[in-house]
């Protein structure tokens, strides 16, 4: 499964999140952006980030 980036966040000490829509409860997570696999923190399960932009 993947997931699709809805969002992105740098925070004030630096570090970068990412906002997904899970596909495993279709909620939004956010997830560091190093991280490429991440897990739903509601039901079990694990899913792929997509991270690949759209041309402009």
């Amino acid at each position: 499964m993947s997931a699709t980036i809805r969002q992105r966040r740098t925070l004030a000490d630096g570090r970068r999140l990412i906002n997904v829509v899970c596909p495993v409860c279709d909620g939004r997570h956010w997830i560091p952006t190093a991280d490429t696999v991440g897990r739903c923190p509601r039901k079990p399960g694990s899913f792929v980030v997509t991270t690949e932009r759209k041309p402009a």
